[in-house]
């Protein structure tokens, strides 16, 4: 009998987890320009807040083609393979990202600045809607048994790993002197995208496919139509991941893009300040998230999952409160960046990835995990827009963490459901797996 290796397949983690950060990178330096100067850019506005309102709503454009990404990378990768998908999917939002670097502005060719804008906004919301999806399958289907959950958060840090170099790069260039980051400083961020692409594809092209679904593509078992075959068979389980993203994605977009604003509009914090403090949070969750995948895989991915989702209700309120009653306050901004980005929303965001592909059957799995991850993005995507719209009721400070604690409510019970699911699947498999045995 072999005995299969506890080693994670290190070339095919690192080719996912780099393929990530670079694929978030240029997803995020839109979210961090969109606070900071696209709105002023690419929108006529009077009022800054008007004009900002109108780039974060961009930035949600981008979360909508999330869906239609995901069917399509999602029917292809389950007929024909993860690995080829993910190949499209780097160049095509590598392109994407470096086309909004050379966009002319709103001063120079009026509205079609922005509508330039919002297509390559849709590009990239397409592009992450199928990478996503490949490169957790890629890492979580090479894993051994007992470190899968490790292998999906390590998937996961591409996420704030991508913010951490997207708002180290735009925060640097917002320090040129003068107006120079508003006239072309802010261009080199997107710009750098394609010597980032040309790495991601280099270290891609040389891992091999999923042994998961090597043996679906052996055993003629894929579908001829994922999408249909998902949504007949397992439309509770793409709700219900849904469910599952709501708390973790509304918690990042809150303190990764938001407070950029929020920050800056109402609490009277420098730009610059805000930016290094979401740098400083992110870059500890590349700490965190393992760590959190490792008690996943000792203790159980639901159950860390469950108490991570209730910590965010419980925190939500205390958090929004805070930072309102100390305007200006550097430490309690850091301490919540410390508290709840790099040690509470871990325990969510970094176990998705497995509960995910333990929802959905290998020959749908693709287009499950996709669907339901990029449906959620659409939630998630549009929290800064929400969050900014409430900023013009006296009541925003109820309103924001009500909204908070409501999301995160329902995460807590999908939580609970999805775990019963694979729990009861995993007793299922196993004891069909001893009657073949005695057989």
């Amino acid at each position: 009998m072999q005995i299969q290796s506890r080693k994670l397949d290190r070339k095919v983690t690192v080719s996912s987890v780099i393929g990530t950060i670079i694929e978030w990178y240029d997803f995020y330096v839109y979210g961090t320009a969109s606070a900071l100067v696209l709105g002023a850019l690419f929108f006529s506005a009077e009022e800054p807040l008007v004009g900002t309102i109108a780039a974060f709503a961009t930035f949600a454009v981008g979360f909508l083609a999330r869906p239609v990404g995901a069917i399509v990378f999602g029917h292809f990768g389950d007929r024909i393979g993860r690995k080829r998908m993910l190949i499209y999917s780097l160049t095509g939002m590598g392109v994407a990202t470096f086309l909004i670097g050379c966009l002319p502005t709103y001063d120079q060719i009026g509205v079609w600045a922005p509508v330039l804008l919002v297509a390559m906004r849709l590009i990239q919301g397409f592009c992450v809607g199928g990478e996503w999806g490949g490169a957790m399958l890629m890492a979580v289907e090479h894993a051994p048994v007992g470190r899968k959950s490790l292998a999906g958060a390590l998937v996961q840090v591409g996420s704030p790993a991508g913010l951490v170099l997207s708002t180290l790069v735009i925060a640097i260039f917002s320090g040129l002197p003068g107006d120079a980051f508003l006239q072309w400083g802010w261009r080199v961020p997107f710009l750098l995208s394609a010597v980032l692409v040309l790495i991601g594809l280099f270290i891609r092209l040389k891992v091999e496919e999923s042994p998961e679904f090597a043996q679906v593509k052996e055993t003629g078992d894929e579908k001829k139509i994922p999408l249909f075959a998902t949504l007949r068979h397992a439309p509770i389980q793409v709700l219900g991941g849904v469910a599952l993203t709501l708390a973790p994605f509304m918690f990042f977009y809150f303190l990764a893009t938001f407070i950029l604003t929020f920050g800056v509009n109402n609490l009277g914090f420098e730009s610059s300040f805000l930016l290094w403090a979401v740098v400083l949070g992110a870059s500890l969750e590349l700490v965190t998230m393992p760590i959190a995948g490792h008690l996943g895989d000792r203790y159980g991915q639901g159950r860390v999952f469950v108490v991570g989702a209730v910590l965010l209700a419980i925190v939500a309120f205390p958090m929004v409160h805070l930072l309102i009653a100390n305007p200006g306050n550097k430490f309690v901004l850091l301490a919540i960046m410390v508290l709840v980005m790099s040690l509470v929303h871990p325990l969510t965001y970094a176990l998705l990835s497995t509960m995910f592909a333990d929802l959905f059957t290998t020959d749908v799995r693709y287009t499950g995990v996709s669907l339901a991850f990029s449906l959620g993005g659409v939630v998630g995507g549009f929290t800064p827009l929400i969050f900014t719209s409430m900023l013009t009721s006296p009541s925003y400070g109820w309103l924001i963490p009500g909204y908070m604690v409501l999301m995160s409510i329902v995460t807590t019970i999908a939580g609970v459901l999805a775990a019963r699911t694979i729990r009861k699947r995993q007793v299922l498999t196993v004891t069909e797996g001893a009657t073949t045995v005695a057989g």
